[in-house]
């Protein structure tokens, strides 16, 4: 097999590490309704697509826009998906992974890649072999001592975000469509094991065949299921069944025993932003501003951002970076919204940060995200911020207006300091 007859996506929603080499390609999803458009990858938003339902099909929405765009990527033999932060292992190290089936690395350095045979182009051939079709090893809910039933729909209800009632949904519309799958169905209900996660890597006709599969089945989901009720991560409830339409699909193929389908151990990166540089957005006259907010903060974020921009310079242009956790995707576009303009740059980065620091009262882990900023921010020339930062905090109106509050001196003066 040509190594360029093998195309391994990994999906981005947000920004992360940049996994990139001959085999694997980077691709952001949902970018026809993106904030942000990350130039240093394709999107999937072109062609035939359904980019704009990405807060609904989640990672889908890149799946779709590779079987329809085909072509447009080298027409590969096979074709494959992970995730920013989840990776299959091409090695043939033995590894103990967790209840939720995958083995723990702390963050992307290149020891990990080069442990896990991620650009190594022999190693993934070879462990696709003549296979065709492999999948990230099954999950088995006996591992779930939480669940009073050790199956996969008490798995699925046991998410809180989830209504069950839309995967007991998706059964019965793969039974109507499919009625050849309701014995592979009643076996994956009645047995403990099941595969999670999207993540697959087929020949090109098996991926054919699979996305006409789960596209039948999605779209009707789609016009069946109503979300306008649904909390945020909710509403991606047509990723989350998608992942059952796999294990489904996979494990009535191994029931009709003539694809060859194997397992590969699959990794989770805890900290997948450890090693993730953030470029300045501006290329001179630019002063780097470096925020951190929880959802619940945001307002108190709004007051800052209100202050720089009334008290701004048009002749300076100001970066703006929003480190968080968790502030919503519908916070994000209304403070974008509001505040963005040509000299006046908003980002958001998610980053995540371990809790193994000291939290009490108003000292929450947020505390804690400055840290990472000499790591994040590697790429911006530090005596250029120097000068820029203190001719601006020289002028002492723009000073006192900013700092008339002590949460908004929190926020600013810390991570000015760290600049200094």
């Amino acid at each position: 097999m040509n190594n360029n007859k093998v195309k391994i996506f990994v999906t981005y929603k947000d920004r992360h590490k940049l996994l990139k080499s001959d085999i694997i390609t980077p691709i952001q999803t949902g970018r026809a309704i993106a904030d942000e458009i990350f130039e240093e990858m394709i999107g999937d938003d072109t062609g035939d697509n359904i980019s704009a339902l990405n807060e609904k099909y989640s990672e889908l929405t890149a799946q779709y826009w590779v079987w329809k765009n085909y072509e447009e990527i080298g027409d590969p033999e096979y074709i494959g998906f992970m995730h920013y932060r989840r990776h299959f292992i091409f090695n043939d190290k033995k590894y103990i992974s967790d209840a939720m089936g995958v083995v723990n690395f702390e963050e992307i350095a290149d020891e990990y890649i080069d442990e896990v045979n991620l650009y190594n182009k022999t190693a993934i051939i070879n462990k696709i072999g003549n296979n065709d079709i492999l999948v990230g090893n099954k999950i088995d809910c006996n591992a779930f001592t939480f669940l009073p039933q050790k199956t996969p729909r008490q798995a699925f209800a046991w998410n809180e975000d989830l209504n069950v009632a839309d995967c007991d949904l998706m059964n019965e519309t793969i039974i109507t469509l499919y009625p050849e799958y309701k014995s592979t169905i009643d076996k994956i209900e009645k047995g403990c094991v099941q595969y999670w996660y999207n993540m697959f890597i087929m020949k090109k006709e098996h991926f054919f065949k699979y996305c006409e599969f789960w596209y039948s089945i999605t779209s009707i989901l789609e016009q069946k299921i109503d979300t306008s009720m649904y909390g945020e991560n909710a509403t991606r409830i047509l990723g989350y069944l998608s992942e059952r339409i796999l294990g489904i699909y996979v494990t009535h193929l191994l029931e009709k025993n003539n694809t060859k389908i194997n397992e590969l151990n699959l990794s989770f990166i805890k900290n997948p932003d450890t090693n993730y540089n953030i470029k300045p957005n501006y290329e001179n006259n630019f002063v780097p501003i470096v925020l951190i907010s929880s959802d619940y903060f945001v307002p108190y974020l709004s007051v800052v951002l209100q202050s720089i921009k009334e008290h701004s310079n048009l002749d300076t242009n100001y970066d703006i970076v929003v480190l968080t956790k968790d502030i919503s995707k519908r916070q994000r576009k209304k403070l974008i919204d509001i505040y963005s303009e040509k000299n006046f740059s908003i980002r958001f980065v998610d980053v995540v940060i371990n809790n193994n620091f000291y939290t009490e009262g108003h000292v929450t882990i947020d505390t804690y995200i400055r840290l990472l900023i000499p790591k994040l921010f590697k790429l911006y020339d530090i005596n250029e911020i120097k000068k820029n930062v203190k001719d601006i905090m020289n002028n002492t109106i723009f000073s006192f207006k900013i700092f008339n509050s002590y949460a908004t001196r929190d926020v600013l003066i810390g991570n000015y300091l760290l600049f200094m």
